[in-house]
């Protein structure tokens, strides 16, 4: 302890600026025992779990308080930050130790403190990680309990934003937030979820590093306070429709939501509307439509990264990201989601991006139906080489034919038994006669594979736009032959 007082002595118990027997800290202006000092903040120079001196506040949000520290037995610099939930708590003005703010709190913040400290158990297995500001120590103390981190140098990106203009280029976005997209994903495979993703939390060190700010901030167990003050919890423009709801579901898409707002800001230069407010109408405009240069595919999954809707958002960063840079990897399985929901796009032709329709599509139920699809298709393509079936040991044929040109009063084409063969209900006959082939060029330069999908789904703008006319005409063609297709 006296070793602690003489470390001290010459520091200013602000800022930790050498400024020996001055008065007034040359460095940050700080003077001991003004009357301007605020009481609910821990004082300059207080001392935790014997070791870390307390300076300056760094920053307050809803859920705890920052302040600079110093480690008084390696003697650096670092930061300490304070479990101080905002309404929740309260200080005493004299000890300055921490309590629930009524009766009505008691249990709330008691099961808040619990998982604050929970959380730094897990963020303390990231030490070291190069883009997350990790736990170096956490304890309990004055009522409330704390989490020392590493102190860094350097600015916001908020702040890095305004410095340029207000925004930058998807490029150089990209290249901020990717390696933090990484970084999320091996945080969420820990059980923890960030809650708090945006442009002030998010810091940009001196040495050109990313860093993650603000976990550990126990929204968890705070989420119990939603119905009662969302201003405590939420960040407006950043936080998805689920963190509105008390029992909301809550897991990693709520992180991808709160990044894709972060994305959106930092190269369209406006925060997106809040999620409430987007629930009467939702008319958020894609960055192409606000005139940003970005691939469509980019566009297009920002958008799906501000649903409001959880399952319609990618399921994890990695999907995330995957669907940004167009780079997609199949060998990563698709993440649960809170509807059983997880798809991804493929790229669309060039101009401005529209959300997507929200229609779900049944994989087994399209694949069901391309069945019979594929088998008429292939019937109609082949109709110029009747082939001669002979069964063995029978002296009678079945002859192959184009889809028939002569069908029955209600539409449906006329079914045969042909001798010697049992009846099938998949054998299809033209009757008696035979319509001579004719080549077809639009059929024969049908796309297939994404013509017949999007005629199946009606869906033409999720399978590309420009098979769009020619897969319409072959759906005509196939219609007009009594064949296998609906119009779409």
């Amino acid at each position: 302890m006296e070793n602690n007082h003489k470390v001290l002595a010459n520091l200013c118990p602000s800022c930790f600026f050498e400024k020996g027997s001055a008065e007034v800290c040359p460095a940050c202006g700080y003077r001991p025992n003004s009357d301007n000092e605020d009481w609910n903040r821990l004082k300059p120079g207080t001392v935790v779990h014997g070791r870390y001196a307390v300076g300056r506040p760094l920053g307050q949000g809803g859920f705890g308080i920052t302040y600079l520290g110093f480690d008084l037995l390696l003697e650096t610099k670092l930061a300490i930050k304070e479990y101080y939930p905002a309404g929740v708590a309260a200080r005493n003005s004299t000890s300055r130790s921490v309590l629930h703010a009524s009766e009505e709190f008691k249990e709330d913040f008691r099961k808040g403190l619990e998982k604050f400290l929970e959380e730094a158990k897990v963020l303390a297995r990231f030490e070291g990680h190069p883009n997350i500001v990790s736990v170096r120590d956490f304890f309990e103390e004055n009522g409330t309990a704390y989490m020392v981190m590493t102190y860094l140098e350097g600015s916001t990106l908020l702040q890095y934003l305004e410095e340029r203009g207000g925004r930058i280029s998807f490029e150089e976005a990209l290249n901020i937030l990717v390696p933090l997209m990484d970084a999320l994903d091996e945080v969420h495979a820990s059980g923890l979820i960030h809650r708090d993703i945006s442009p002030d939390n998010i810091f940009l060190t001196r040495t050109g590093q990313v860093k993650l700010l603000d976990f550990g901030a126990s929204k968890t167990a705070m989420a119990l306070l939603q119905h009662r003050s969302h201003s405590i919890v939420l960040k407006r423009g950043y936080s998805p429709s689920e963190q509105y709801q008390t029992r909301g579901s809550l897991g990693p898409w709520t992180d991808v939501y709160g990044m894709g707002a972060t994305l959106y800001r930092s190269i369209v230069g406006v925060t997106p509307p809040d999620s409430l407010d987007r629930m009467a109408e939702d008319i958020l405009p894609s960055p192409r439509q606000l005139g940003i240069s970005l691939p469509s595919h980019a566009d297009e999954a920002i958008l799906r990264s501000l649903s409001l809707f959880p399952g319609k958002r990618p399921q994890s960063m990695r999907e995330f990201k995957e669907l940004l840079t167009g780079i997609p990897d199949d060998s990563v399985p698709f993440s649960s989601s809170p509807n059983a929901i997880s798809s991804r796009l493929p790229a669309e032709s060039p101009g401005p991006a529209a959300p997507l329709s929200s229609r779900k599509k049944n994989p087994l139920k399209i694949l069901l139906l391309l069945l019979p699809v594929f088998a008429g298709l292939f019937f109609f393509l082949t109709r110029n080489s009747a082939e001669t079936v002979q069964p063995a040991g029978r002296g009678n044929t079945v002859s192959s034919s184009p889809i028939a040109s002569e069908k029955e009063p209600n539409g449906k084409a006329e079914v045969k038994e042909t001798p010697g063969l049992p009846a099938k209900s998949d054998e299809i006959s033209t009757g008696e006669g035979k319509q001579p082939s004719q080549k077809n060029p639009v059929i024969e330069k049908l796309p297939v594979k994404i013509g017949y999908l999007a005629a199946l789904t009606g869906d033409w703008a999720a399978y590309g736009q420009t098979e769009e006319k020619t897969a319409r005409l072959a759906v005509e063609q196939i219609n007009a032959k009594g064949g296998v297709l609906g119009r779409p």
